[in-house]
């Protein structure tokens, strides 16, 4: 029992530098788990220009719903132009479990 509380203290002292070590090891964990899935399907990433306020989505498509689909080839991948200075919101519709959280 006191070595066990003795342990605490020690821990105790470390703790915030544990913690710290612990979260940016989960971080790079994350990135590098996003990449190998990125070059595993060949997904491209995204290109960001200091001065141009847009979103450009060519052919999109949600990994996930992707690899569930498999080689069904269903899936209908969308594109999606947003601009700062011009259409700037997009407003889905349509029948429940139609794929509007997918797009």
């Amino acid at each position: 029992n006191a070595e066990w509380l003795k342990l605490l203290d020690q821990f105790s002292e470390h703790y915030y530098g544990i913690r710290n070590a612990i979260s940016h090891l989960a971080t790079i964990d994350c990135i590098f788990s996003l990449a190998a899935v990125a070059k595993q399907e060949g997904y491209t990433r995204p290109t960001v220009l200091e001065e141009v306020r847009q979103i450009v989505i060519k052919n999109g498509r949600h990994p996930v719903i992707d690899i569930l689909m498999g080689e069904q080839e269903q899936y209908v991948p969308n594109s999606t132009e947003l601009h700062g200075d011009g259409q700037r919101v997009m407003v889905i519709t349509g029948p429940n479990m139609g794929g509007k959280s997918s797009y």
